[in-house]
């Protein structure tokens, strides 16, 4: 009866029904779009142009396992600047939270406004 995508956290289930009711599984949905605009780490699917500064451990971290495909780190002698394209999410910023004085300079610059530059 919902118009928009549902989520459901699975290990909240105690129990469940066979029924007899159908699931139309809509045409025009992309499950590999759906993930890539980062809607399961509750996003709206739109892209930030991410920059921050980190201390170096977190630095080589982020080297091994970048947060984007156009990552680019700018190692300096304690600290770094990182800067890659992402889904603006909760999840982002619950990461970036999670990491306290770590990370400093925050700055997410909407797509739509670095493509009119």
């Amino acid at each position: 009866g919902y118009e928009n995508y549902r989520h459901l956290a699975l290990h909240r289930i105690e129990k469940t029904n066979v029924t007899i009711e159908e699931f139309e599984y809509p045409k025009d949905f992309d499950l590999t779009k759906y993930d890539a605009d980062g809607h399961f780490g509750f996003g709206e699917g739109k892209k930030v142009r991410l920059t921050m500064t980190v201390a170096n451990s977190l630095a080589d971290d982020l080297d091994e396992t970048p947060l984007a495909k156009d990552q680019h780190i700018d190692f300096g002698e304690t600290e770094s600047t990182v800067t890659c394209t992402i889904v603006d999410s909760r999840m982002l910023d619950w990461w970036i939270a999670s990491y306290g004085e770590t990370i400093r300079n925050v700055r997410k610059e909407p797509l739509e406004v670095l493509s009119e530059v």
